[in-house]
C-alpha cells in the first residue's frame, strides 16, 4: 500500500479509472468498491472512536458479532445523476444491512441499478427533508466532475445542517477538482470529512473546505495489473507531496486507509557529545526596528527555541535582549563572526543593502516581510537570487505574493512559477502552505503542501516566528553536515524540508491554543514558547 500521499490531476484520475471501468466483471462493479468504502467511513463517523470492524458487507459466509451495530442511526444521501451519486446509494445499501434507517434525496435523476438496489426511503423533494433529523449527511451530489457551483437550494439544504456531520465523496460538490475553487457566496459543501479513491486530487490539497480527507484504494477485484492507487502511481509521476501538521478530526481512520500526515522527514536532534554552540548552528537575525521592535522579539524566540545553537541578533534593541538574554547583539552584520543560517525581513524596514549583503553569502538564507518588499521593487536584488547557489527561502503570504509575482492559477501553480522565475524555494503561507523547491536537477519544482490541521496560527506576528523556525532549522542543518556522518539517509535526503518547519510552526501554533479547559485564542509569543513542546511531539512522531 502506498503511504506517501500525493495528488493528481482529474484527467489523469479518470484515465485510470476507465482502465479498471473497461476490465469490470460484472455492472457497477468499481461503483460498489467504492461505496463499501464510503460506507466504511459513514460507519466510523457514526460510532465515533470505535473504527470499522467486521466482516465484509458481501461476504455470505461472514459471522457479524453485531448484524445491525447501526441500529438507532439515520443518514441522509444527496444523490445526484451521475457517479457520486452511484456511490451514495450502494453505500446506502450497505448502511441499510449495517441497521441504519437510510434516506436518499434524489436532485433530478439518479443511475438506475444503483437506486433499485437502494432499499431505503426516497424523497424527490429538498422541502421534504430537515437535516437536523439525522445524524449523517452524506454528499453524493457531482463529486470529481464538479465544475460549477451548486445551485441555492441544495447549497442551503448542507448550510442547514449545522451540528450535523458532513461526508462527502470525491471532492465537495461545488469544489472545482483541480483547482480546489467555489463560488465566491459559499455555494458548495464543506464536509466535516471527504473520502476520496486511489489519490488525493489537487482539490484536496489547495482547499482546506474539503476537511479530514480520507484515501480508500478501489478496485483490487478487477482483474487489471493493479488497483487504482497502483495504476495511479506506477503510470504517472506524482505531482504534489502533502502533509497535514495535526489531526484535530474525531473520525478514526478505517483499517488498509489513509490519511494525511505530518512532515517527519527531519528531526531535531539532541546536541552531539562533542558539540557547542557553534556545531548545533548559528543564526543570524535581521528583524525588528525601532518602529516595529516586537517583530525582532518573536523572530529571536522562535530562532532561540527552535535550535540549541547560538543566535545572533543583529540591530539595537533592548527589547530583544529583554525577552531573549540568550542572544548575542552586533549593531551590524558584517560585526557577526560567524553563522550557518540567516533570516531578514519581519518588522525590518528598508532593509536593502542588508539584503544584499545577505544574498553574496552562502549560508541558508530565509526572505519574509519587508525584504520580500525590497526584492520586489529592485531587479538586482532579484538576479542575486537567481544567481545565489545557496539555499534561498522566500515566504510570502498572498499579499506580498502578488508584489513578487504576476503569476495566476492555483497555489501550486504560481508558488512553481515563482520558484522557477527566481530559482530559489517558495513557500506560499497559508491555512495550507504550498512550497515549490527549485533544483537544477528537475524540470520542474518539487511541490509540497502542509495542511496546517487548525487555523490557531492566523495571529499577528506568527509569520515571523516562521521565520524564525525555518531559518533556526536551515542553521542546524548546514552545522551538522560537516559534523555528523552517521545521519540516516532519510535525514540526508531531506536536509532542508520546509516542510517540516511548517508542521513544526503549525504544532506549535495548535499546542498554544490547548488549555485545561479546551481551546482558546492564542498569540505569537505562546506559539514561539511552545516550539519545543512541538519538537517532542513531532520527534515522537504523533
Amino acid at each position: 500500500m502506498i503511504t506517501l500521499m500525493s495528488a493528481f490531476p482529474r484527467s489523469i484520475i479518470r484515465r485510470c479509472e476507465q482502465t479498471l471501468l473497461d476490465a469490470e466483471q460484472f455492472p457497477d462493479q468499481l461503483m460498489q468498491d467504492a461505496a463499501s468504502k464510503v460506507a466504511e467511513v459513514a460507519e466510523a463517523m457514526l460510532l465515533g472512536p470505535t473504527p470499522f470492524v467486521g466482516p465484509d458487507l458481501f461476504d455470505e459466509d461472514a459471522e457479524m458479532d453485531d448484524p445491525a451495530p447501526l441500529a438507532g442511526y439515520s443518514v441522509l444521501l444527496v444523490v445526484g445523476s451521475g457517479g457520486n451519486g452511484g456511490d451514495a446509494l450502494y453505500a446506502g445499501r450497505d448502511l441499510a444491512a449495517r441497521g441504519a434507517e437510510v434516506t436518499a434525496l434524489i436532485l433530478t435523476k439518479a443511475q438506475k441499478r444503483a437506486l433499485d438496489a437502494f432499499p431505503g426511503r426516497i424523497v424527490n423533494r429538498i422541502d421534504a427533508v430537515d437535516p437536523r433529523d439525522f445524524d449523517l449527511l452524506v454528499d453524493g451530489v457531482a463529486g470529481l466532475g464538479s465544475t460549477r457551483p451548486l445551485a441555492g437550494e441544495v447549497a442551503h439544504l448542507f448550510a442547514g445542517s449545522i451540528g450535523v456531520p458532513v461526508l462527502s465523496i470525491d471532492v465537495p460538490s461545488g469544489i472545482d477538482a483541480d483547482t480546489g475553487t467555489f463560488h465566491p457566496e459559499g455555494l458548495a459543501v464543506f464536509p466535516d470529512v471527504t473520502i476520496t479513491f486511489g489519490a488525493l486530487r489537487y482539490a484536496h490539497v489547495i482547499a482546506p473546505e474539503c476537511g479530514e480527507v480520507i484515501v480508500a484504494d478501489i478496485g483490487e477485484d478487477i482483474p487489471v495489473d493493479g488497483t487504482l492507487q497502483r495504476l495511479l502511481y506506477s503510470s504517472h509521476r506524482p505531482l504534489t507531496e502533502a502533509h497535514r501538521a495535526v489531526h484535530t478530526a474525531t473520525t478514526p481512520i478505517p483499517p488498509e486507509m489513509l490519511t494525511l500526515e505530518p512532515a517527519h522527514d527531519m528531526f531535531i536532534f539532541q546536541p552531539h557529545p562533542r558539540g557547542n554552540k557553534y556545531t548545533n548552528g548559528v543564526v543570524a537575525v535581521l528583524a525588528g526596528s525601532e518602529k516595529y521592535p516586537g517583530a525582532g522579539v518573536l523572530t529571536t524566540l522562535a530562532a532561540l527555541n527552535t535550535n540549541s545553537g547560538l543566535t545572533y541578533y543583529v540591530g539595537d534593541s533592548p527589547e530583544v535582549i529583554s525577552a531573549c538574554p540568550e542572544v548575542v547583539m552586533r549593531p551590524r552584520l558584517e560585526d557577526v563572526e560567524r553563522f550557518d543560517a540567516a533570516v531578514i525581513g519581519p518588522g525590518r524596514g528598508d532593509c536593502s543593502e542588508e539584503l544584499a549583503a545577505l544574498l553574496r553569502t552562502k549560508v541558508p538564507l530565509v526572505i519574509d516581510a519587508d525584504a520580500l518588499t525590497a526584492l520586489a521593487n529592485n531587479d538586482l536584488l532579484k538576479q542575486a537570487v537567481r544567481r545565489r547557489e545557496a539555499i534561498t527561502i522566500l515566504t510570502p503570504h498572498e499579499g506580498e505574493f502578488k508584489r513578487l509575482s504576476d503569476a495566476t492559477g492555483t497555489p501550486l501553480e504560481r508558488a512553481a512559477a515563482l520558484a522557477t522565475d527566481l530559482k530559489c524555494i517558495v513557500l506560499l503561507k497559508g491555512r495550507i502552505t504550498t512550497i515549490a523547491e527549485w533544483a537544477d536537477s528537475v524540470q520542474a519544482p518539487l511541490l509540497t503542501t502542509v495542511d496546517a490541521g487548525s487555523s490557531w496560527g492566523s495571529v499577528p506576528g506568527s509569520g515571523d516566528v516562521l521565520a524564525g523556525v525555518i531559518a533556526a532549522l536551515c542553521a542546524n542543518v548546514h552545522a551538522r553536515m560537516g559534523f555528523i556522518l552517521d545521519l540516516p539517509d532519510v535525514c540526508q535526503e531531506n536536509y532542508y524540508s520546509p516542510a517540516t518547519a511548517v508542521s513544526l510552526h503549525a504544532t506549535a501554533a495548535y499546542l498554544s491554543a490547548q488549555t485545561p479547559y479546551g481551546p482558546a485564542p492564542t498569540r505569537a509569543t505562546k506559539i514561539a514558547e511552545s516550539i519545543g513542546s512541538a519538537i517532542a511531539m513531532q520527534n515522537r512522531g504523533s
